[in-house]
């Protein structure tokens, strides 16, 4: 290979990990953003500020706000969803699987408000169509139809259940102001389970351990994010510190 073929292919390689950075810092922020003051299409202005980039800039990687908040909710749902297929994959009852993935999930968002605070601005769109949600459970539930384990009923329905009530749960996460108790994330789950069928004793069965708090990669969304959310949470809470006022 030429000098001239590895100096282009050294500059094609630098500029797309360039433009990979600028994308992922434009969702970070939007994340960040959206977590704080919602997910309206009038909040681009504050997610190009917060990222200090040009509007051009922004504009070459999203046109529409929509297209951000997809690309938003993808990453995160997909990053936090990766982790926990692989902490229940030795589950080999696909009941417990499911339960483990649920608590883990809901803990998840309890451990790491950002994703609480994104969910609940974001609504149904923190589920985005390409979201691994619409891969992973789906595949659990036809495994259990085929077992007997779960309730016969159409796909939808059950998704439509499954997402409601834990939606619901990352809204209640968000409005409170101390975190949401084990036993409260344990009978959501516990509801979700029988609404698929199980009985209220397996159901409790399953619930009954919180799994141990997830690790993610410093590189992750979801960790990114976490550790900026948290220093502007602190910062905000020293500023309304009383003053100590001597003399």
């Amino acid at each position: 290979m030429s000098t001239a073929t590895t100096n282009v292919d050294h500059r094609t390689r630098v500029a797309a990990e360039r433009r990979q950075r600028t994308r992922d810092k434009l969702v970070e922020h939007a994340l960040l953003v959206y977590a704080e003051h919602g997910a309206g299409s009038s909040m681009i202005q504050e997610v190009i500020a917060s990222a200090s980039v040009a509007q051009g800039t922004f504009y070459n990687y999203f046109r529409t706000h929509h297209e951000l908040l997809v690309a938003v909710s993808e990453q995160l749902s997909n990053d936090l969803l990766r982790v926990i297929e692989r902490e229940v994959a030795s589950c080999k009852l696909v009941d417990k699987r499911l339960a483990k993935g649920l608590l883990l999930f809901l803990r998840t968002a309890r451990d790491h408000p950002v994703l609480a605070h994104f969910a609940s601005h974001g609504g149904l769109h923190a589920a985005g169509p390409d979201s691994l949600y619409f891969a992973y459970i789906p595949r659990h539930l036809q495994e259990g139809l085929a077992q007997g384990v779960f309730t016969e009923r159409s796909m939808l329905v059950s998704l439509d259940m499954i997402a409601g009530a834990v939606f619901a749960c990352l809204s209640r996460m968000a409005w409170l102001d101390s975190p949401l108790p084990d036993e409260h994330i344990k009978e959501v789950v516990v509801a979700i389970l029988r609404s698929l069928g199980l009985t209220k004793s397996r159901a409790d069965k399953l619930a009954q351990d919180m799994p141990a708090p997830l690790a993610f990669d410093p590189t992750s969304l979801v960790a990114r994010a976490s550790a900026q959310h948290e220093l502007a949470r602190a910062a905000r809470k020293s500023k309304k510190k009383p003053v100590n006022l001597k003399g």
